[in-house]
């Protein structure tokens, strides 16, 4: 059972009283085998095709798997949904293939022939792209600001997305923990600002060309939250390698996290919860670990890189960390 909802933690008393991962966090969707809004808000999604799938940690009903045809989401009618700049995107995305132009992920406003709000789309290049829309009637680059990435995403595995964008010419991707770097293109006028029509937002689908039909998402989406804010570089390394709080389904609050982080040799876990099983999983999703749970854990032998560690008991919980 995946955690249900993210709170940042810091490990020094000075700063226990800064921001949290939860500030201004608009939806947030563990989608486990629903569309749930776990970030109190009660923005629940309204699904339109898309199905639940396995996640990365191979749980059935973990995910949601939208066929590229006519699968979406739709975002409830609200203002909240529809902010200012900055706001924050981050998912876990698996690809069936890089075939599609552009392969839409969220967008906070949908509208035909028309680029309103902000989205996020991967391009057949495997690049994640981050855009404003400027909302002058029609889909070119005019009516829109964009930053392509430099780096890219692996297809048929699990990649771990987060955008942030501040203005048109301050915007972050961060691809499995590493900033994606990228390029800016379209119209940038500091005097234009976010636009909305009165349609909601969707995941899954967006219009972007008006001599063709709405682009559809073909692939898996999981974890998706959404903020009225820019996430800070401590909240994408705890979103990347950091600690997670939560309260599962049966509304247990249990704590797990790990130290040093990052990890030379031995890993030390502090958790209240009761665990049976310890396994560590790649960015790929792939099982590399598999021991009885204790307090301390050799990793010496794991290559460098970024891991999710996942504890089994009377609760599921997971924690990632990176070996240096």
């Amino acid at each position: 059972m995946k955690i249900s909802i993210f709170i940042f933690l810091f490990f020094h008393v000075f700063i226990l009283n800064a921001q949290q991962l939860t500030d201004n966090l608009l939806l947030y969707y563990p989608m486990n085998g629903n569309l749930q809004d776990l970030s109190g808000n009660s923005f629940d999604g309204i699904p339109n095709g898309p199905v639940p799938t396995v996640d990365r940690f191979n749980n059935p009903n973990g995910a949601y798997f939208f066929d590229g045809i006519d699968d979406y989401i739709d975002l409830p009618i609200d203002p909240a949904l529809k902010p200012n700049l900055p706001v924050s995107y981050s998912f876990w995305i698996k690809l069936v293939d890089l075939d599609t132009l552009h392969n839409p992920i969220i967008g906070s406003n949908f509208y035909h022939d028309n680029y309103h709000g902000t989205w996020v789309d991967v391009r057949n290049t495997g690049q994640i792209s981050a855009n404003i829309g400027l909302a002058n009637s029609c889909t070119g680059s005019y009516c829109r600001r964009s930053k392509l990435s430099t780096n890219t995403l692996s297809y048929n595995f699990w990649n771990h997305v987060v955008v942030v964008i501040r203005s048109g010419d301050d915007m972050d991707i961060i691809i499995n923990c590493e900033d994606a770097g990228g390029t800016y293109s379209g119209n940038y006028d500091p005097l234009l600002s976010l636009t909305y029509s009165n349609d909601p937002g969707k995941i899954g689908v967006f219009d972007r060309n008006v001599y063709r039909p709405p682009y559809f998402f073909e692939g898996s989406l999981d974890e998706i939250g959404y903020w009225d804010r820019a996430l800070t570089q401590l909240d994408v390394q705890q979103l990347c390698h950091g600690v997670f709080t939560g309260v599962n389904e049966e509304e247990h609050v249990f704590q797990t996290s790990v130290y040093p982080n990052p990890v030379d040799d031995i890993i030390n876990i502090e958790t209240i919860g009761k665990y049976s099983t310890a396994m560590v999983y790649n960015v790929l999703g792939e099982e590399v670990m598999q021991v009885p749970f204790s307090n301390t854990i050799d990793v010496s032998q794991l290559p460098v890189g970024m891991y999710t560690l996942r504890l089994l008991g009377e609760q599921t919980t997971a924690v990632n960390f990176v070996k240096k």
